[in-house]
């Protein structure tokens, strides 16, 4: 399992995919990278939307308010960052939107110590350790930026 630094460096990262992002066309932008799967700028609308997610649970973290389950239904969530994605949004403005979101969730997590980073908590749906959860969640960054890769090499 990766280290709290490992983690943040690795969600720092982002910057330098997204930077590339800007410079697809339109249309691959909003084309899905597979039939009946999203386009890129709903992937990077869902990143997003998880981001500001997580970052909410963790100001709660934070202020060390009993935090309990979170009332998420994952599908009308991910639907809601999708349509998001399909609002007219411009292509620079999403991008800047997660890049700034990710900022302050890495300036968050920056807040907690090496032992915080263990304790278990209630995040979303299950109680975890912070570290345990933010592994996770760098997978599925990766997941989703292998499949834009994927899509835009092809």
């Amino acid at each position: 399992m990766r280290t709290k630094n490992e983690i943040l460096v690795q969600y720092a990262d982002i910057d330098n995919f997204l930077q590339s992002m800007l410079n697809i066309s339109d249309k691959a932008w909003l084309t899905p990278i597979e039939l009946g799967k999203w386009s890129t700028a709903e992937i990077i609308s869902h990143i997003l939307f998880w981001d500001r997610f997580i970052l909410e649970r963790l100001l709660l973290l934070q202020s060390r308010k009993h935090v309990t389950k979170a009332n998420i239904n994952v599908e009308d969530f991910n639907r809601e960052a999708a349509n998001y994605a399909k609002s007219g949004i411009h292509k620079e403005e999403l991008i800047q939107q997660l890049k700034e979101t990710r900022k302050n969730l890495i300036d968050s997590l920056n807040m907690f110590s090496e032992e915080d980073f263990n304790k278990i908590y209630m995040i979303q749906d299950k109680e975890q350790s912070l570290r345990s959860y933010m592994n996770a969640m760098v997978d599925h960054d990766k997941f989703h930026f292998n499949q834009i890769t994927t899509f835009l090499s092809s």
